[in-house]
Order: C-alpha cells, then structure tokens, then sequence
C-alpha cells in the first residue's frame, strides 16, 4: 500500500482498523487472512516485531491452503 511504500505506518493501522470491522460481515477466512499479512506489514515497518509475528501467524493459519505451496 501507499502507506507501507512511503512509511506512514501509524496512518495505516487506523485504516486497516476501519477495513478488519467492515470486512468482518462478510466472513472470507481468505480476506481476512491477507488483511492479517497487511497488519503485519504495518506493524513490521513500526518495529513491533512481536505484533507483526502474531498477524503473519493470523495470516498463514487462513491463508495456507489458499496459496499455492511454492509462493
């Protein structure tokens, strides 16, 4: 995302807040997986690595049989 390119990390989380409670009617274990690895990726460029580690392990648990094995 923009935010990640241009390191604006902590307007990111906000949105991404917003994203997870509309996306969350819709029930796809696939969007919230890559919702998760957005987190990650926010929280990663923040240098909480504890966090980041805790939404790409949110992400890889639904996204694993999603993804093909050689990504």
């Amino acid at each position: 995302s923009v935010y990640n390119a241009e390191k604006r990390y902590s307007e990111a989380l906000p949105l991404l807040e917003s994203a997870q409670v509309s996306l969350a009617r819709f029930n796809s274990r696939e969007t919230a997986g890559y919702l998760h690895y957005h987190f990650g990726n926010t929280y990663y460029g923040s240098n909480d690595f504890v966090r980041a580690q805790e939404q790409y392990l949110l992400a890889w648990q639904m996204l694993q049989n999603t993804i093909a094995p050689d990504h």
